[in-house]
């Protein structure tokens, strides 16, 4: 769960009026979330990243090869 969920959720589900454009800004800011915490994830546990890629069909080499 990100800042924006929460700010979704306070719009949609509890009635808090939202400014016009809200929803955009609100997705665009999800995504960067969501990319922050894949790139954080993938740092944590590069083994299972290279797996999930090689299962995917790509070749994975590290910059030290």
């Amino acid at each position: 769960m990100c800042l924006e969920d929460v700010i979704e959720f306070l719009i949609k589900d509890l009635d808090v009026p939202g400014h016009d454009g809200w929803q955009a800004v609100v997705e665009q800011g999800r995504e960067r979330w969501y990319h922050r915490q894949l790139g954080a994830a993938i740092r944590s546990n590069q083994d299972a990243a290279v797996a999930v890629l090689e299962e995917l069909g790509y070749t994975v080499s590290s910059g030290e090869d």
